[in-house]
């Protein structure tokens, strides 16, 4: 199966849901170790601890990830107009 085109939505948004899927348990297992007083994660050099810390780790790492995709869409968006995409599609036996 080949595709005309392949919209930087569709796969912009596969990707952030994986980023999600991925950043969420490592953003919280950081934000409740600095919550305990483990280790601290800095903010602009300013240490982060405590409560605030749960929320803003799993943040800082969705922010990120967001940023990683976007250049990576790019990326995909510029070599889909130098090349054709390929997607290949398995149909599942059981459906």
């Amino acid at each position: 199966m080949e595709l005309k085109k392949l919209s930087a939505g569709t796969i912009y948004k596969h990707l952030t849901i994986g980023a999600l899927i991925g950043s969420l348990p490592v953003g919280l297992l950081f934000g409740i170790s600095s919550m305990f007083d483990m280790s601290s994660i800095k903010l602009n050099e300013t240490p982060v601890m405590g409560v605030m810390a749960l929320v803003v780790a799993p943040l800082f790492l969705f922010f990120v990830s967001i940023f990683f995709i976007t250049l990576i869409v790019l990326g995909l968006w510029i070599y889909s107009r130098i090349n054709k995409t390929k997607v290949y599609y398995y149909r599942d036996e059981n459906s």
